[in-house]
């Protein structure tokens, strides 16, 4: 805690430092919030002592012309409240996620636990902010126990929750979330997967060609009286040329030269055509434009790939 006062004294500005008591309304500000709808309620309850939090609160230029004038006003920078290691302050926010996606998607994947499969995604991606607020949240709440804290600017329903009782609305609202929210999921997981199933089933038909060709290519190959002794293979995408410019160059010539090539895997996609960093849309040209000065050499070279299923029923 001593940490933490040393910060709030540090990064905290009083435009008119006389002597008051010390405030006990706290107007915070979240991060990206509108820090004059702050502005405006501390005035509103001036000239109580109030303290207003907020990132970038302290500077001058964010102050609307009556606060360099205002007494018994406490402007606090939001990074004040961080204090220590992040660890500590999110293990009921880490513990709670997890339990969430085991109770919601439990046996969605087999004997692996949501928890574990999911937490990467719902943490780091979904949630970041919030993981990284907890410990701000924290710390400014337990600092400003027994003050009157409101949220203002914006929504921050890690501090609002834990400051404000819910009401009996809030907590019929907060049940029927917990209730709808699993068959919210299971619909949303539903649409999805006939979603992916639909685009595969598309992404399948349109590569025919190209899955007849690698077969030929690869049924070619094993009737090959003496087999490839090449060591080296390279993995290029059929239908882009510039991304597969470098290796080319730099490894499929060069070793096509010194005999040491010995076959091309197909990766990213096997749909027919040819795309463009700045145009993706797929131009009705010869397959496998993307190999380059290889594509020559194809049906001397083995040839596979890396995408997906060749058959209805893999």
């Amino acid at each position: 805690m001593t940490n933490l006062l040393e910060k709030l004294a540090r990064y905290t500005v009083r435009p008119q430092p006389k002597e008051a008591r010390l405030p006990a309304r706290v107007i915070v500000v979240p991060l990206g919030g509108d820090l004059a709808v702050g502005f405006a309620r501390a005035k509103r309850l001036l000239p109580e002592p109030v303290r207003l939090v907020g990132m970038g609160v302290t500077l001058r230029n964010e102050w609307p012309a009556w606060v360099a004038s205002a007494e018994n006003l406490w402007l606090t920078e939001l990074g004040a409240y961080w204090v220590g290691e992040e660890i500590e302050p999110t293990a009921e926010l880490r513990g709670a996620f997890r339990d969430y996606c085991n109770r919601v998607l439990d046996g969605a994947f087999g004997k692996d636990v949501p928890g574990d499969v999911l937490y990467p995604a719902l943490t780091i991606r979904v949630h970041r902010d919030t993981f990284d607020l907890r410990t701000i949240a924290v710390a400014l709440v337990a600092h400003h126990k027994g003050h009157r804290v409101e949220v203002v600017g914006g929504r921050w329903d890690d501090v609002d929750q834990r400051v404000r009782t819910p009401s009996v609305a809030d907590r019929v609202k907060r049940a029927a979330r917990q209730m709808v929210w699993p068959a919210a999921i299971t619909t949303a997981n539903g649409v999805a997967f006939a979603g992916a199933l639909v685009h595969r089933t598309r992404i399948f038909k349109e590569s025919a060609r190209t899955r007849e060709r690698v077969q030929a290519l690869r049924a070619q190959s094993a009737r090959r009286e003496r087999p490839h002794d090449g060591d080296v293979w390279v993995a290029l995408i059929p239908d882009l040329v510039r991304a597969n410019k470098h290796v080319v160059e730099s490894v499929g010539i060069p070793s096509l030269a010194s005999g040491r090539l010995r076959g091309v895997l197909l990766i990213g996609t096997m749909k027919d055509g040819l795309r463009s960093e700045t145009d993706l849309s797929s131009l009705k040209l010869e397959s496998w434009q993307g190999l380059g000065p290889l594509l020559s050499h194809v049906e001397d070279l083995e040839v596979d790939q890396l995408v997906g299923p060749e058959t209805w029923p893999q």
